[in-house]
């Protein structure tokens, strides 16, 4: 490749020597180099090249740089040696921005590399960089930075970023991370993570056996129990011998084949360990510091500064970034108060947290606020103890003979400070410092991803574990991992959880759903990471985790064995496409297409109101699986939450551009509730998709819907709009939001209830708390526009505070206008959906059982029609009665009844199963 600079420092040409095609895209910026000086950008105005030194200057800013330029037999490097004229903030010192490729152009390659921590380089290494750019700042330095720009072909392009990175020790040196990741093959396996901390020399046969019986090939230790957080200390409990012990079972795993995964909270530290208590480190990370204006003796309750405490907040949780500790000298002290006016004060005061001691402390000591995140303390990252945190997890995974490391809580770098390179330069400095102290290989995976991490990680793609959604989840997933693998890393298709009933905090995991993520997995050859649900306990109580175990070790087996050719590869691919593995007597495998088509019902007097299915196959006997869900008391005995009285009761209101709404209060003679809500709408905006109007109520007392559930009737328009009634935790409690939809398709009064949150449909609107953009974002494929976080969050139903009622979906130009009783929180109540009947194109078949709250039947034949209960424990078979209904090919109309029960209403979730008569594979 050739780089040409102009005289004015613009870049004038990026060629492919072979083909003689400029990949420059001259239609963007293309200033080779640019710096910012208080606040203002200036770009390269002149360049000159003599003795391997490319000068450049930048016109009325008064600044220069000189950087060395080496030229190597495939790439070209830059080194910042001089940075002239004060002020400078930061430097971009490549600039390269590249044409849109197209199939023609895939013979021809070019990706830029940061060859130090102080280099910022934004896209990740990989076949997919679009701009080839490298900048530095003030911070950490502008001095030394440097860079790699390499242009081969494709084919090529790993084996050079491996001679780049060989030739810099700047950089990670790994034999399985990075460029030489795919050639490791540990990397491919699946591993099961010890989240229950029980593993243990007394613990690990079992783990061992749980382990084969998935076909995982890892166990990660997942400290916090088992090891302390930061000191990696033993709990002496599950550890006698300290590490030693620690030792003994990964010695035990690797006897029986079985790789030892460390998986650790980053540079983070547990609030008991050596850095905290007895004596706290001077070194840990604060994030403010004030001044005593009193002595303090060490009983005393209340610590008073000067400097104001207007901007303390006493909010604490698992994802806040904030803490209620201070250090004092060698005193840790927590607050519960704070007084936010003259005279200043932390009160409520413990004294000698955390192990600490209490003391005395003089008139005009400091008194550092400490910084916090996940329930624990972090190291400085510009102080020893940030290296004493590496070398200590690197003496460990060595002592015990460790063979993966997972970095858990990278994710919070940004906790150090120094936005916004922070959190990428102390991420990059933690992992470098760490892998540098490692004498044995290493599996590098973590919570984080940039530019500096690719060079030490192994493999990507272990997401936060859904609950709810799961096969739209796995499609999003599987489509980022076939992006993620442009970076030559192998994929990993976790965290994943098994989960049996519950009636509201997360779906069951039901066989279809893991042979859709097996399939998936098998597709894009991505290993699984299991988080819950396959620990030994589980594993021997679960009749479910058992059955799914076996299923989950069939396909890990068939996708190791790499005997899935790429034709079949590509279809198990296919998002929404759904297969179930099948084998014969003689060993071969083939793949069968399927489909399950879910419906959610409500049984009113035991009847539900009909709905359409379509068969994609051939004509078929109908297969069935009836959930029994849970159900609710009348809405005369519940709770008012929202009465609509009085139309400042939801005193929070907002809308999209374009959309106006107004939410009034009403009376209603005649109807059983006195008074309504009537919420209206319009939309002037030309996307519906994204058009939104909210209207919310905060309560002053915590809504506790643990084991509650809601009800309201709602009169519709007929205008197909969508209504959300949305459930919101404080932040500091729990981040996730509970959705529970209803269409108006309908006209005239109608009755909702709610208890499951909504799951399959929680992207087919543009809410503006999922996309930042909904109208850019909305035009998106379905999938790629599937926001993952909707899929994984939590909601603590315990401290509700926040009730928002959405309209979504408006149509253009028109007024919607709904009305609603009082919304009232009614009480779970498991009952019995009794002789359920399935109409298929008016034939029946009579199922005669009765399925209380969280059990389920599934119907496949005559001969095969099981009853599980909520763990998914085979209770009985059924023998159905009538004729089996053939489901025709294309449309058909189904409908579920039961005996009419002397509660009115019933919930359930009907999937109607079918199935191809071709087969794919063998």
């Amino acid at each position: 490749m050739t780089i040409a600079i102009a005289a004015d420092g613009t870049t004038a040409q990026f060629v492919d020597k072979q083909s003689g095609v400029d990949y420059c895209d001259h239609s963007r910026d293309a200033s080779f180099a640019s710096i910012t000086k208080a606040g203002k950008s200036y770009a390269a105005t002149a360049a000159t090249y003599s003795d391997d030194v490319l000068d450049i200057r930048f016109g009325e800013s008064g600044a220069n740089v000189r950087i060395a330029v080496r030229v190597a037999p495939r790439y070209f490097t830059f080194e910042i040696l001089a940075v002239g004229g004060p002020d400078v903030e930061e430097l971009s010192f490549v600039n390269v921005p590249l044409i849109a490729r197209d199939a023609s152009m895939e013979s021809f390659c070019a990706c830029a590399l940061a060859l130090n921590i102080e280099t910022d380089v934004t896209e990740i290494p990989g076949t997919s960089s679009t701009h080839l750019r490298a900048t530095c700042a003030a911070w950490p330095g502008l001095h030394g930075a440097k860079a790699a720009i390499i242009g081969c072909p494709r084919s090529e392009l790993r084996n050079v970023i491996k001679d780049v990175v060989t030739a810099h020790q700047s950089l990670p040196q790994t034999d399985r991370g990075g460029p030489w990741a795919l050639d490791a093959s540990d990397n491919r396996g699946s591993y099961l993570i010890d989240f229950p901390g029980s593993i243990s020399e007394t613990t690990v046969a079992n783990w061992i056996a749980t382990a084969k019986s998935i076909g995982a090939k890892q166990i990660d230790f997942h400290t916090g129990r088992t090891l302390r957080y930061g000191d990696l200390e033993p709990d002496l409990r599950l550890y006698p011998d300290g590490l030693t012990s620690v030792k003994n079972v990964v010695d035990a795993l690797h006897a029986e084949g079985l790789s030892a995964g460390l998986h650790t909270y980053a540079f983070f530290v547990a609030k008991d360990s050596k850095w905290v208590s007895p004596v706290p480190s001077k070194h840990l990370a604060k994030s403010g510091t004030f001044t005593l204006a009193a002595p303090l003796t060490a009983s005393a309750g209340r610590v008073d500064v000067k400097e104001t405490t207007a901007e303390v907040s006493t909010l604490t949780g698992f994802q806040v970034r904030n803490s209620v500790t201070l250090q004092i000298d060698d005193e840790l002290i927590t607050f519960s108060g704070v007084t936010k006016t003259p005279p200043y004060a932390f009160t409520e005061c413990k004294r000698g947290a955390h192990g600490t001691s209490p003391v005395d402390h003089k008139l005009g000591a400091q008194v550092h606020r400490l910084k916090e995140c996940f329930g624990l303390f972090a190291p400085d990252g510009d102080t020893p103890m940030f290296d004493e945190v590496a070398a200590r997890t690197a003496d460990v995974y060595n002592q015990c003979g460790f063979d993966m490391i997972y970095l858990d809580a990278l994710d919070g770098a940004d906790l150090l400070g120094r936005l916004p390179r922070g959190p990428k330069y102390y991420s990059g400095k933690f992992v470098d410092a760490l892998c540098r102290k490692l004498n044995r290989p290493a599996i590098v995976e973590m919570s984080s991803f940039d530019h500096h991490l690719w060079f030490s990680r192994s493999r990507l793609g272990a997401w936060d574990a859904p609950s709810k959604g799961y096969k739209r989840f796995i499609d999003r997933h599987y489509l980022d991992n076939k992006v993620s693998q442009q970076a030559y890393l192998p994929t990993n298709l976790g965290w994943w959880c098994v989960f049996d009933w519950s009636p509201k905090d997360r779906m069951r995991t039901f066989p279809d759903d893991m042979e859709y993520l097996m399939c998936k997995a098998i597709a894009g050859d991505h290993s699984l990471s299991w988080l819950m649900g396959f620990d030994p306990d589980t594993f021997e109580n679960s009749y479910n985790a058992r059955r799914l175990g076996a299923l989950v070790k069939r396909y890990e087996e068939l996708r190791l064995s790499n005997a899935v050719g790429p034709k079949v590869r590509e279809e198990l691919g296919v998002p929404g496409k759904e297969f179930t593995l099948e084998s014969s007597a003689d060993g071969d495998w083939r793949f069968r297409p399927v489909a399950y088509d879910v419906h959610k019902i409500r049984l009113a007097d035991g009847v539900s109101e009909y709905w359409s299915v379509n068969n994609g196959f051939s004509e078929q006997p109908v297969k069935v699986r009836i959930e029994a869900l849970m159900s609710l008391e009348s809405f005369e005995s519940g709770e008012t939450l929202a009465a609509f009285d009085d139309e400042s009761e939801f005193g929070e209101g907002e809308a999209s551009a374009g959309v106006v709404s107004e939410l009034e209060a009403t009376e209603i003679p005649g109807k059983t509730f006195p008074t309504s809500g009537v919420f209206s709408a319009k939309n002037s905006n030309s996307h519906r998709h994204s058009a939104w109007a909210m209207v919310g109520k905060n309560f002053e007392r915590p809504v506790d819907l643990r084991d509650r559930g809601f009800g309201l009737w709602i009169e519709g328009d007929g205008k197909g709009e969508v209504i959300n009634f949305q459930w919101r935790a404080p932040l500091h409690v729990s981040h996730g939001v509970s959705e529970h939809y209803a269409v108006i398709d309908f006209t005239g009064w109608k009755y909702f209830e709610f208890v499951a949150p909504e799951s399959e449909s929680l992207l087919d609107y543009g809410w503006p708390y999922f996309y930042s953009d909904p109208d850019r974002d909305f035009d998106a494929d379905r999938l790629r526009r599937f926001n993952p976080y909707a899929s994984t969050f939590w909601v603590d139903y315990g401290k509700l505070d926040a009730l928002k009622i959405w309209y979504n979906d408006l149509p253009q130009g028109e007024e919607v206008k709904c009305s609603f009783s009082p919304i009232k929180a009614l009480r779970h109540s498991k009952r019995a959906i009794v002789n359920p009947v399935i109409t298929v194109n008016g034939r029946q078949i009579t199922f005669p059982v009765a399925l209380e709250s969280g059990c389920y039947l599934e119907f496949r034949s005559k001969g095969d029609c099981k009853v599980y209960d909520a763990e998914g424990v085979f209770l009985r078979d059924v023998v159905p009665q009538g004729e089996i209904p053939l489901l025709k090919s294309g449309t058909n109309k189904i409908a579920c009844n039961c005996d009419s029960q002397e509660h009115s209403s019933l919930h359930a979730k009907v999937t109607i199963i079918s199935q191809s008569d071709q087969v794919i594979g063998e």
